[in-house]
């Protein structure tokens, strides 16, 4: 069974919202490194409504030659749920999770392929349950640096929303 795994800038005091806005400074080659881990270790992504908003914006005529990571973003299917949206087609290679997304998700994680990555996508991320069993198993690694040091304490640390 293929894993579900969360890749998030969160800081310290359990803040995730904008990191576009608060993480670039701390951005360092070991958090390149894991982010490329941890796009090498996909081969499915998985994404809520706001964060596939602020991509779907951004990423769709971006080559790599202008951002690395460019063809994995845009090459690489994407399921995104949510309960509003009509379509998610101005991104390709998106499909649409409406309904019973435990099921959906379910159904995609009992597929053969390697890991599904989540970036951002916090209300996604927050355990869900279902019928006592929760869906969605998480895999967290921490990073170090000699600026910060930080325990992978996710999921227990507080989401906080600026």
């Amino acid at each position: 069974m293929r894993k579900i795994v969360a890749g998030l800038f969160i800081s310290l005091d359990g803040v995730i919202e904008a990191p576009h806005e608060w993480h670039f400074p701390y951005f360092n080659d070991e958090m390149g490194e894991t982010v490329g881990a941890q796009m090498s270790a996909s081969d499915a992504m998985l994404l809520g409504r706001v964060t596939y908003q602020e991509f779907a914006s951004f990423w769709p005529d971006k080559t790599e030659d202008e951002y690395g990571g460019a063809a994995h973003m845009n090459g690489t299917p994407k399921f995104v749920v949510s309960t509003t949206l009509d379509s998610v087609d101005e991104w390709q290679n998106s499909t649409l999770v409406k309904g019973d997304f435990v099921e959906e998700i379910t159904k995609l994680k009992e597929q053969d392929g390697k890991n599904i990555g989540v970036t951002g996508s916090a209300t996604l991320v927050r355990p869900r349950c279902c019928n006592t069993a929760c869906w969605m198993s998480f895999t967290c690694s921490s990073i170090r640096s000699s600026s910060a040091t930080a325990s992978s304490s996710f999921p227990t640390v507080p989401v906080r929303y600026r």
